[in-house]
Protein backbone atom coordinates (compact mmCIF):
# COMPACT_ATOMS: atom_id res chain seq x y z
CA UNK A 1 0.00 0.00 0.00
CA UNK A 2 1.10 3.46 -1.29
CA UNK A 3 2.69 5.56 1.74
CA UNK A 4 1.83 9.20 1.31
CA UNK A 5 2.72 12.22 3.36
CA UNK A 6 1.52 15.46 3.36
CA UNK A 7 2.48 18.72 4.45
CA UNK A 8 1.74 22.51 4.38
CA UNK A 9 1.78 26.24 5.65
CA UNK A 10 -0.24 25.90 9.01
CA UNK A 11 0.83 29.94 9.85
CA UNK A 12 -1.79 31.69 7.45
CA UNK A 13 -4.88 32.09 10.13
CA UNK A 14 -6.36 28.63 8.89
CA UNK A 15 -7.32 31.09 5.72
CA UNK A 16 -6.99 27.35 3.31
CA UNK A 17 -8.03 24.86 5.96
CA UNK A 18 -10.97 23.97 4.20
CA UNK A 19 -8.70 23.34 1.07
CA UNK A 20 -6.41 21.42 3.27
CA UNK A 21 -9.58 18.76 4.77
CA UNK A 22 -10.55 18.48 1.12
CA UNK A 23 -6.91 17.91 0.19
CA UNK A 24 -6.45 14.83 2.98
CA UNK A 25 -9.71 13.32 2.03
CA UNK A 26 -8.85 13.03 -1.07
CA UNK A 27 -5.66 11.11 -0.58
CA UNK A 28 -7.52 9.03 1.98
CA UNK A 29 -9.78 8.20 -0.72
CA UNK A 30 -7.27 7.07 -2.55
CA UNK A 31 -6.64 4.07 -0.29
CA UNK A 32 -3.27 4.98 0.86
CA UNK A 33 -1.39 5.63 4.57
CA UNK A 34 -1.43 9.16 5.27
CA UNK A 35 2.14 9.00 7.16
CA UNK A 36 1.34 12.60 8.46
CA UNK A 37 -0.51 15.59 8.27
CA UNK A 38 -3.38 14.84 9.86
CA UNK A 39 -2.18 17.11 12.95
CA UNK A 40 -2.83 19.89 10.42
CA UNK A 41 -6.55 20.13 10.34
CA UNK A 42 -7.18 18.55 13.93
CA UNK A 43 -6.18 21.31 16.47
CA UNK A 44 -5.63 18.72 19.06
CA UNK A 45 -3.20 16.94 17.65
CA UNK A 46 -1.64 20.81 16.36
CA UNK A 47 -1.62 21.60 20.27
CA UNK A 48 0.71 18.66 20.96
CA UNK A 49 2.74 18.97 18.80
CA UNK A 50 3.59 22.63 20.14
CA UNK A 51 4.77 20.81 23.21
CA UNK A 52 7.32 18.72 21.46
CA UNK A 53 10.95 20.17 20.78
CA UNK A 54 12.02 21.68 17.58
CA UNK A 55 14.24 18.30 17.79
CA UNK A 56 11.60 16.21 18.21
CA UNK A 57 10.14 17.39 15.76
CA UNK A 58 12.77 17.21 13.47
CA UNK A 59 13.90 13.56 13.99
CA UNK A 60 9.68 12.25 13.77
CA UNK A 61 8.99 14.08 10.33
CA UNK A 62 12.72 13.13 9.01
CA UNK A 63 11.43 9.29 9.57
CA UNK A 64 7.91 9.34 8.39
CA UNK A 65 9.19 11.41 4.95
CA UNK A 66 11.81 8.43 4.68
CA UNK A 67 9.09 5.61 5.18
CA UNK A 68 6.63 7.37 2.90
CA UNK A 69 7.07 6.84 -0.70
CA UNK A 70 6.31 9.72 -1.91
CA UNK A 71 4.92 13.56 -0.50
CA UNK A 72 2.21 15.64 -1.14
CA UNK A 73 2.40 19.66 -0.49
CA UNK A 74 0.07 22.49 -1.05
CA UNK A 75 2.26 25.28 -1.30
CA UNK A 76 -0.01 28.47 -2.62
CA UNK A 77 1.79 30.22 0.87
CA UNK A 78 5.73 30.29 1.33
CA UNK A 79 7.07 28.15 4.10
CA UNK A 80 10.64 28.00 5.07
CA UNK A 81 9.68 24.18 6.75
CA UNK A 82 7.40 23.04 4.07
CA UNK A 83 10.47 23.96 1.44
CA UNK A 84 12.90 21.92 3.68
CA UNK A 85 10.45 18.83 3.57
CA UNK A 86 10.19 19.13 0.01
CA UNK A 87 13.84 19.15 -0.23
CA UNK A 88 14.77 16.03 1.87
CA UNK A 89 11.87 13.83 0.16
CA UNK A 90 13.69 14.97 -3.46
CA UNK A 91 17.09 14.20 -1.91
CA UNK A 92 15.73 10.87 -0.68
CA UNK A 93 14.12 10.25 -4.32
CA UNK A 94 10.93 10.54 -3.37
CA UNK A 95 8.51 12.08 -6.15
CA UNK A 96 7.06 15.17 -4.74
CA UNK A 97 3.58 16.57 -5.47
CA UNK A 98 3.39 20.71 -5.30
CA UNK A 99 0.02 22.20 -5.45
CA UNK A 100 -0.86 25.57 -6.03
CA UNK A 101 -4.40 26.82 -5.97
CA UNK A 102 -5.21 28.15 -9.42
CA UNK A 103 -7.20 31.87 -8.23
CA UNK A 104 -3.99 32.44 -5.78
CA UNK A 105 -1.80 35.06 -6.78
CA UNK A 106 1.99 33.19 -7.36
CA UNK A 107 3.99 33.66 -4.68
CA UNK A 108 6.25 30.65 -5.13
CA UNK A 109 9.23 30.11 -3.84
CA UNK A 110 11.83 29.85 -6.43
CA UNK A 111 13.66 27.51 -4.97
CA UNK A 112 10.63 25.83 -5.40
CA UNK A 113 9.04 26.60 -8.42
CA UNK A 114 11.93 26.42 -10.03
CA UNK A 115 13.07 22.96 -9.04
CA UNK A 116 14.60 21.19 -12.10
CA UNK A 117 14.33 17.74 -10.23
CA UNK A 118 12.81 14.52 -11.98
CA UNK A 119 10.64 13.55 -9.20
CA UNK A 120 9.38 17.03 -8.60
CA UNK A 121 5.24 17.70 -9.90
CA UNK A 122 4.29 21.21 -9.95
CA UNK A 123 0.03 21.36 -10.85
CA UNK A 124 -2.35 24.14 -9.97
CA UNK A 125 -5.83 23.09 -8.80
CA UNK A 126 -9.09 23.89 -7.96
CA UNK A 127 -11.69 21.85 -4.95
CA UNK A 128 -12.94 20.84 -8.50
CA UNK A 129 -10.03 19.17 -9.47
CA UNK A 130 -8.15 18.27 -7.03
CA UNK A 131 -9.22 14.23 -6.46
CA UNK A 132 -7.67 13.87 -10.22
CA UNK A 133 -4.52 15.85 -9.62
CA UNK A 134 -3.88 13.41 -6.68
CA UNK A 135 -5.07 10.31 -8.03
CA UNK A 136 -3.29 11.04 -11.32
CA UNK A 137 0.21 11.14 -9.10
CA UNK A 138 -0.83 8.52 -6.88
CA UNK A 139 -1.58 5.99 -9.84
CA UNK A 140 2.21 7.25 -11.06
CA UNK A 141 3.90 6.73 -7.71
CA UNK A 142 2.07 2.85 -7.46
CA UNK A 143 3.33 2.28 -11.11
CA UNK A 144 6.95 3.17 -10.20
CA UNK A 145 6.69 1.76 -7.00
CA UNK A 146 5.91 -1.80 -7.92
CA UNK A 147 6.88 -1.65 -11.85
CA UNK A 148 8.35 -4.66 -12.74
CA UNK A 149 9.38 -4.65 -16.19
CA UNK A 150 11.81 -2.63 -18.41
CA UNK A 151 11.79 -0.08 -21.23
CA UNK A 152 14.63 -0.77 -23.48
CA UNK A 153 14.61 2.46 -26.43
CA UNK A 154 16.43 1.35 -29.45
CA UNK A 155 17.01 4.80 -31.39
CA UNK A 156 19.74 6.44 -33.35
CA UNK A 157 19.84 8.41 -37.03
CA UNK A 158 18.22 7.48 -40.04
CA UNK A 159 19.71 4.93 -41.53
CA UNK A 160 21.49 3.24 -38.51
CA UNK A 161 19.04 -0.11 -38.57
CA UNK A 162 16.77 0.85 -35.79
CA UNK A 163 14.05 -1.23 -36.60
CA UNK A 164 16.11 -4.73 -38.10
CA UNK A 165 17.87 -4.06 -33.97
CA UNK A 166 14.30 -3.53 -32.01
CA UNK A 167 13.03 -6.37 -34.03
CA UNK A 168 16.05 -8.81 -33.49
CA UNK A 169 15.44 -7.81 -29.65
CA UNK A 170 12.20 -8.97 -29.36
CA UNK A 171 13.02 -12.40 -31.21
CA UNK A 172 15.33 -12.82 -28.34
CA UNK A 173 13.44 -12.14 -25.87
CA UNK A 174 10.97 -14.81 -27.59
CA UNK A 175 13.45 -17.26 -27.69
CA UNK A 176 14.58 -16.59 -23.61
CA UNK A 177 11.03 -16.64 -22.35
CA UNK A 178 10.67 -12.65 -21.53
CA UNK A 179 7.50 -11.23 -21.89
CA UNK A 180 7.92 -8.60 -24.43
CA UNK A 181 5.61 -6.51 -26.61
CA UNK A 182 7.45 -4.39 -29.44
CA UNK A 183 5.91 -0.05 -30.28
CA UNK A 184 7.12 1.51 -33.46
CA UNK A 185 6.64 5.59 -32.89
CA UNK A 186 5.61 7.16 -34.59
CA UNK A 187 2.37 5.17 -34.86
CA UNK A 188 1.75 6.16 -38.30
CA UNK A 189 -1.06 3.92 -39.42
CA UNK A 190 -2.19 2.78 -36.23
CA UNK A 191 -2.64 6.30 -34.26
CA UNK A 192 -4.31 9.87 -35.58
CA UNK A 193 -0.88 11.70 -34.15
CA UNK A 194 0.86 9.28 -36.27
CA UNK A 195 -1.10 10.45 -38.95
CA UNK A 196 -0.73 13.68 -38.00
CA UNK A 197 3.17 13.15 -38.02
CA UNK A 198 2.88 11.63 -40.94
CA UNK A 199 1.69 15.08 -42.39
CA UNK A 200 4.43 17.03 -40.64
CA UNK A 201 7.25 14.78 -41.85
CA UNK A 202 5.69 14.94 -45.49
CA UNK A 203 5.89 18.12 -45.86
CA UNK A 204 2.01 18.97 -45.60
CA UNK A 205 2.61 21.81 -42.86
CA UNK A 206 5.79 23.26 -44.58
CA UNK A 207 9.26 22.85 -44.60
CA UNK A 208 11.32 21.42 -41.52
CA UNK A 209 12.57 25.51 -41.11
CA UNK A 210 8.63 26.64 -41.48
CA UNK A 211 7.28 24.15 -38.51
CA UNK A 212 8.09 25.30 -34.95
CA UNK A 213 9.61 22.42 -33.15
CA UNK A 214 7.02 22.88 -29.71
CA UNK A 215 4.21 22.12 -32.32
CA UNK A 216 5.45 19.20 -34.53
CA UNK A 217 6.58 18.15 -30.75
CA UNK A 218 3.48 17.55 -29.41
CA UNK A 219 2.04 15.55 -32.19
CA UNK A 220 5.11 13.22 -31.59
CA UNK A 221 4.42 13.46 -27.66
CA UNK A 222 0.23 12.82 -27.93
CA UNK A 223 1.33 9.92 -30.13
CA UNK A 224 3.06 8.25 -27.65
CA UNK A 225 0.56 9.20 -25.02
CA UNK A 226 -2.36 7.51 -26.99
CA UNK A 227 -0.44 4.47 -25.81
CA UNK A 228 0.58 5.34 -22.61
CA UNK A 229 -1.70 3.49 -20.24
CA UNK A 230 -0.88 0.25 -22.22
CA UNK A 231 2.48 0.71 -21.57
CA UNK A 232 2.17 1.27 -17.44
CA UNK A 233 0.35 -1.74 -17.68
CA UNK A 234 2.30 -3.95 -19.26
CA UNK A 235 5.40 -2.64 -17.27
CA UNK A 236 3.58 -3.16 -14.33
CA UNK A 237 3.33 -7.08 -15.18
CA UNK A 238 6.73 -7.73 -15.87
CA UNK A 239 7.00 -7.12 -19.46
CA UNK A 240 9.48 -6.31 -21.44
CA UNK A 241 9.23 -3.40 -23.70
CA UNK A 242 11.00 -2.53 -26.65
CA UNK A 243 10.61 0.63 -28.43
CA UNK A 244 12.08 2.12 -32.31
CA UNK A 245 11.99 5.72 -31.18
CA UNK A 246 10.81 7.03 -27.79
CA UNK A 247 11.00 10.41 -26.20
CA UNK A 248 14.73 10.47 -26.94
CA UNK A 249 13.98 10.61 -30.77
CA UNK A 250 12.09 14.10 -30.42
CA UNK A 251 14.94 15.64 -28.22
CA UNK A 252 17.54 14.90 -30.77
CA UNK A 253 15.59 15.66 -33.85
CA UNK A 254 13.76 18.70 -32.43
CA UNK A 255 16.35 19.93 -30.33
CA UNK A 256 18.85 20.22 -33.18
CA UNK A 257 17.21 22.79 -34.85
CA UNK A 258 17.84 25.69 -32.38
CA UNK A 259 21.34 27.12 -33.08
CA UNK A 260 21.01 29.45 -29.98
CA UNK A 261 21.73 27.66 -26.77
CA UNK A 262 19.35 29.04 -24.26
CA UNK A 263 16.71 28.92 -26.66
CA UNK A 264 17.85 25.01 -27.11
CA UNK A 265 18.40 24.24 -23.24
CA UNK A 266 14.70 26.07 -22.61
CA UNK A 267 13.48 23.45 -25.03
CA UNK A 268 14.69 20.30 -24.14
CA UNK A 269 13.64 21.64 -20.37
CA UNK A 270 9.71 22.07 -22.23
CA UNK A 271 9.48 19.05 -23.83
CA UNK A 272 11.22 16.59 -20.89
CA UNK A 273 8.11 18.10 -18.62
CA UNK A 274 5.66 17.24 -21.57
CA UNK A 275 6.52 14.07 -21.92
CA UNK A 276 7.62 12.89 -18.48
CA UNK A 277 5.77 15.31 -15.80
CA UNK A 278 2.52 15.99 -17.53
CA UNK A 279 1.77 13.05 -19.59
CA UNK A 280 4.37 10.94 -17.11
CA UNK A 281 5.03 8.92 -19.98
CA UNK A 282 7.13 5.36 -18.37
CA UNK A 283 10.85 6.75 -18.14
CA UNK A 284 13.00 3.92 -20.12
CA UNK A 285 15.54 1.74 -18.61
CA UNK A 286 18.21 2.03 -21.27
CA UNK A 287 18.74 3.52 -24.32
CA UNK A 288 20.39 1.74 -26.72
CA UNK A 289 21.98 4.34 -29.71
CA UNK A 290 23.36 2.91 -32.60
CA UNK A 291 25.98 5.21 -34.05
CA UNK A 292 26.24 5.55 -37.47
CA UNK A 293 27.93 8.36 -38.91
CA UNK A 294 25.64 10.78 -41.02
CA UNK A 295 27.65 10.71 -44.45
CA UNK A 296 27.05 6.26 -43.97
CA UNK A 297 23.53 6.34 -42.89
CA UNK A 298 22.52 9.12 -45.76
CA UNK A 299 24.09 6.20 -47.89
CA UNK A 300 22.05 2.97 -46.44
CA UNK A 301 18.82 5.48 -46.87
CA UNK A 302 18.84 5.78 -50.14
CA UNK A 303 19.75 2.01 -51.12
CA UNK A 304 16.58 1.14 -48.64
CA UNK A 305 13.20 0.48 -50.68
CA UNK A 306 10.83 2.73 -50.04
CA UNK A 307 8.03 1.02 -48.64
CA UNK A 308 7.23 3.99 -46.30
CA UNK A 309 3.58 4.20 -47.16
CA UNK A 310 3.50 7.15 -44.85
CA UNK A 311 5.45 9.52 -47.16
CA UNK A 312 2.76 8.94 -50.24
CA UNK A 313 6.27 8.91 -52.72
CA UNK A 314 7.51 12.47 -50.82
CA UNK A 315 11.28 12.51 -49.37
CA UNK A 316 11.11 13.04 -45.30
CA UNK A 317 11.51 16.53 -45.04
CA UNK A 318 13.89 15.75 -41.84
CA UNK A 319 16.16 13.12 -43.76
CA UNK A 320 16.19 14.84 -46.82
CA UNK A 321 17.71 18.20 -44.76
CA UNK A 322 21.84 18.01 -44.81
CA UNK A 323 21.96 20.31 -41.47
CA UNK A 324 18.89 18.37 -39.34
CA UNK A 325 21.15 15.09 -40.15
CA UNK A 326 24.09 16.78 -38.83
CA UNK A 327 22.63 18.28 -35.94
CA UNK A 328 20.66 15.83 -34.65
CA UNK A 329 24.00 13.35 -34.98
CA UNK A 330 25.69 15.94 -32.33
CA UNK A 331 22.58 15.78 -29.92
CA UNK A 332 22.29 12.34 -29.81
CA UNK A 333 26.24 12.12 -28.88
CA UNK A 334 25.80 14.78 -26.34
CA UNK A 335 22.95 12.67 -24.87
CA UNK A 336 24.80 9.59 -25.24
CA UNK A 337 27.93 10.89 -23.07
CA UNK A 338 25.77 13.18 -20.70
CA UNK A 339 23.13 9.92 -19.13
CA UNK A 340 24.61 7.10 -17.46
CA UNK A 341 21.46 5.26 -19.29
CA UNK A 342 22.05 5.71 -22.55
CA UNK A 343 24.76 3.31 -24.44
CA UNK A 344 26.63 4.26 -27.64
CA UNK A 345 27.03 1.13 -29.93
CA UNK A 346 29.61 1.90 -32.96
CA UNK A 347 28.39 0.56 -35.58
CA UNK A 348 31.28 0.73 -37.53
CA UNK A 349 34.60 -1.10 -37.49
CA UNK A 350 37.52 0.03 -39.69
CA UNK A 351 35.56 1.84 -41.77
CA UNK A 352 32.94 -1.39 -42.25
CA UNK A 353 29.44 -1.66 -40.99
CA UNK A 354 29.00 -4.51 -39.04
CA UNK A 355 26.63 -6.94 -39.30
CA UNK A 356 22.61 -6.44 -37.92
CA UNK A 357 23.96 -9.94 -36.11
CA UNK A 358 27.25 -9.04 -34.22
CA UNK A 359 25.51 -5.43 -33.54
CA UNK A 360 22.42 -7.46 -31.82
CA UNK A 361 25.41 -9.37 -29.87
CA UNK A 362 27.14 -6.50 -28.74
CA UNK A 363 23.10 -5.34 -27.38
CA UNK A 364 22.76 -8.90 -25.59
CA UNK A 365 25.80 -8.51 -23.66
CA UNK A 366 25.07 -4.92 -22.82
CA UNK A 367 22.15 -5.88 -21.24
CA UNK A 368 23.57 -8.40 -19.26
CA UNK A 369 26.18 -6.13 -18.05
CA UNK A 370 23.63 -3.38 -17.14
CA UNK A 371 21.21 -6.60 -15.41
CA UNK A 372 18.63 -5.61 -17.90
CA UNK A 373 18.57 -9.34 -18.19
Amino acid sequence: MIKVYFTTSTSYNGQYKENYKKIIKEIKNNGVILTSGQQIINEKLLNKDKKLSKEEIFKRQKKLIEESDCLIAEVTNPSHGVGGEIVYALIKDKPVLGLVLETSQDLISPMIAGNPSDNFFLERYSLENIKYKIRNFIDYVDGLKNRQGKLIVIDGGNGSGKTTQAKMLIDYFKKVKIPCHYYDFPQYYTSFHGETVAKFLRGDFGEIDKVSPYLSSLAFALDRVSVKKEMDDFLLKGGYIVSNRYVTSSMAHQGAKFTNETEKKEFLKWIYDLEYKVHKMPKEDLVIYLYVPWKIGIELSDKKINDQKYLQGKKDIEEKNLKNRIESEKMYLEFSNKYRHWVKIDCLENNRLLSPQIINQKIIKILKEKKII
